[in-house]
């Protein structure tokens, strides 16, 4: 009965993430393909407002077809709210139904070419493929995704059975031996608890792995705040640390110390671990801070060389940087600032560029400010020809920064095939104990 009603109960929210899954599937279809659709509809009208028309016209009927809809009617009315003008606020409208960032990019870029004017050809072509590595990796997240969730149903079966045979067994052997004043092993309270845990596990397992089929398909998603980490390792001093982590170390040393003097081996044990630790604790931090420092900036450094790309349509790199410190995620702006000013003072140094986040390990940081330094000395020349290998090398960087992001996810969803197997093992375990036990009480008997 309690594992009925929890599986009732858990069927709900079955059917509604099933239905959530292909909610969030067609709104990522609809997003992509009303951003590649603006995109070559702009190319062609050289406006937002004739392009919104054409999108709205060669999209299905749909919540996205709806929403350019009330966007072409807002620019129609002319009517701002803010300051910040007539396009930015209808284009909003659709921001704000669809939780994605890569729209917003795309926004900004048809606000500025609607502003400045020009050939934006390139910056389309750009924006367009970027668009498609981004889709692609997604699809591919998806697809591993199911793989761990087939696996996952696959454990919980196996888990099941395994159990079930193992109990089977067990109880046959019992009966094999014709005794009928012993309990028979199905009814041991320690046999059946652990099957109700098993069956409640084994029922969350797979609602976690379905759940995570429904995460993950737009990339609209607050990032973790790594802005005390940054800061942390911009201020790091490994000796003031190292005397602070000796001073952390010595009360637990102490401890351990009149604990081997008391004979309590054990706890002095316990106590000198802790010492250990906390010696090196300045360490383990560093490691640990550099590491989400080096994660958040795979994140955010393919958003900015991409915005900075943009950007190089129209300014020189000085310029550009500049400008490109307003939309930068928060732990690249502080090192942006401090460029822009290394560059103002000498815009000849290559150092000036190098040193932009040179405490962390990062390769791909120093091989694009080498490409902005050469654009920067070059002049425009060759202007489209560095920009396009500059994307180039955005790609690349785009495509690990997915890879890294995807892997952990599906590490994620892949780990949780394990819970069912470590369950039953467990319960193997109760299990073999109880008969154990019950075959005792049946030699018993019979002597």
């Amino acid at each position: 009965m309690a594992v009925g009603v929890v599986a009732l109960s858990m069927l709900p929210v079955l059917i509604i993430d099933m239905y959530r899954r292909m909610f969030e599937q067609k709104r990522f279809a609809d997003a992509t393909d009303y951003m590649e659709q603006i995109l070559f509809s702009f190319r062609k009208e050289r406006k937002i407002l004739p392009a919104l028309r054409e999108c709205e016209t060669a999209l299905p009927d749909g919540q996205m077809r709806a929403v350019i809809r009330e966007a072409v009617a807002y620019i129609e009315a002319g009517n701002a709210r803010t300051e910040e003008g007539v396009y930015p606020e209808a284009l909003a409208l659709i921001e704000k139904k669809y939780a994605c960032k890569k729209i917003h990019t795309v926004h900004e870029l048809l606000i500025s070419a609607e502003e400045r004017g020009g050939d934006v050809s390139t910056s389309i072509d750009l924006m367009v493929e970027d668009i498609e590595v981004w889709k692609r990796q997604v699809y591919e997240l998806q697809k591993d995704k199911k793989v761990g969730h087939t696996d996952c149903i696959f454990s919980i079966v196996g888990a099941t059975l395994t159990s079930g045979l193992a109990v089977y067994l067990m109880d046959q052997v019992k009966s094999t031996m014709g005794s009928d004043e012993v309990a028979s092993i199905f009814t041991l309270l320690p046999v059946q608890l652990t099957s109700f845990v098993l069956i409640l596990i084994c029922l969350f397992t797979f609602a976690g792995s379905n759940r995570k089929l429904v995460q993950d398909w737009m990339d609209g998603k607050k990032k973790k705040d790594v802005l005390h980490a940054y800061e942390y390792l911009t201020n790091y001093d490994a000796g003031k640390e190292g005397r602070r982590s000796i001073l952390l170390s010595l009360p637990f040393l102490i401890i351990a110390i009149i604990c081997v003097v008391l004979d309590l081996i054990a706890v002095a044990i316990i106590f000198a671990v802790l010492a250990v630790f906390m010696l090196f604790q300045h360490k383990v931090n560093c490691s640990v801070y550099r590491s989400d420092v080096k994660n958040a900036l795979y994140e955010a450094l393919p958003e900015w060389m991409f915005d900075m790309a943009l950007l190089l349509q129209y300014n020189n790199v000085q310029v550009s940087l500049a400008e490109s410190i307003s939309h930068a995620e928060p732990i690249l702006q502080a090192e942006l600032m401090a460029l822009v000013e290394r560059i103002r003072k000498d815009p000849d140094e290559i150092q000036s560029y190098l040193l932009f986040f040179a405490n962390v390990d990062i390769p791909e940081i120093a091989t694009c400010m080498k490409m902005l330094y050469s654009m920067s000395n070059d002049g425009t020349g060759n202007m489209q020809v560095q920009i396009s290998n500059l994307v180039a090398h955005v790609n690349k960087l785009r495509e690990k920064e997915l890879e890294l992001k995807n892997e952990k996810i599906v590490f994620q969803a892949r780990m949780m095939v394990m819970y069912p197997v470590a369950a039953t093992t467990v319960k193997l375990l109760v299990d073999m104990a109880s008969g154990t036990m019950l075959l005792f009480q049946l030699f018993g008997t019979m002597i």
